[in-house]
């Protein structure tokens, strides 16, 4: 990846689109973790601009993934920061989302293929509970959970992203993966998601 970063530093657009392909879908992973949709929309775009503005300043003492994930997380805490902001999840229509106004699918669901509808029943709770969990976590337990087990950053890494010092990270991630890990054996045990 250095030397597409290093094209990119070069002018290449091919570089370029490169990166943002690669890694806008994690960008986007981690900042829902912290905002709305729309919100991690407007952020993504101000985190980019910003790298193609200061990509000559990248110095590739970090990797670039960890330069990124900062600029990022300092313009979600820029966010958070303004006075107007009100962090507000808007109430979603789950039905209104899946069909349209003549009642047709908007888009038709995935085939089941040979599970049961009870398999694909059970793993489809077993998901929400484990979403719902996530999003249960306090902020700066989901963001260091997120980035170092699903981003698979470094301690140091997130350490730096978040401003936090690696004994505070551990005690994080130790709290939300014991969350986590006791609603998952609740979950096989009783097979309920409460």
């Amino acid at each position: 990846m250095d030397d597409i970063v290093e094209s990119a530093q070069g002018g290449n657009q091919e570089s370029l689109n490169k990166l943002i392909t690669t890694y806008t879908p994690g960008l986007k992973a981690m900042l829902l973790s912290m905002v709305d949709e729309p919100t991690a929309g407007d952020i993504i775009q101000e985190t980019w601009l910003s790298v193609f503005t200061h990509i000559q300043d990248f110095k590739q003492q970090s990797h670039f993934k960890t330069w990124l994930y900062r600029i990022a997380i300092n313009k979600a805490k820029t966010h958070f920061k303004s006075a107007w902001v009100q962090k507000m999840q808007p109430e979603s229509d789950s039905l209104a989302e899946r069909f349209n106004t003549q009642g047709s699918w908007q888009e038709p669901p995935e085939p089941w293929g040979c599970e049961s509808p009870e398999y694909l029943l059970e793993q489809e709770e077993f998901a929400m509970m484990i979403g719902s969990v996530l999003e249960g976590l306090p902020n700066n337990q989901r963001l260091v959970l997120l980035l170092h087990d699903f981003e698979q950053l470094s301690f140091g890494e997130v350490c730096d992203m978040l401003e936090i010092t690696q004994s505070n990270a551990f005690v994080l991630i130790h709290r939300a993966r014991k969350t986590l890990y006791e609603r998952i054996e609740h979950f096989l045990l009783t097979g309920k998601t409460s």
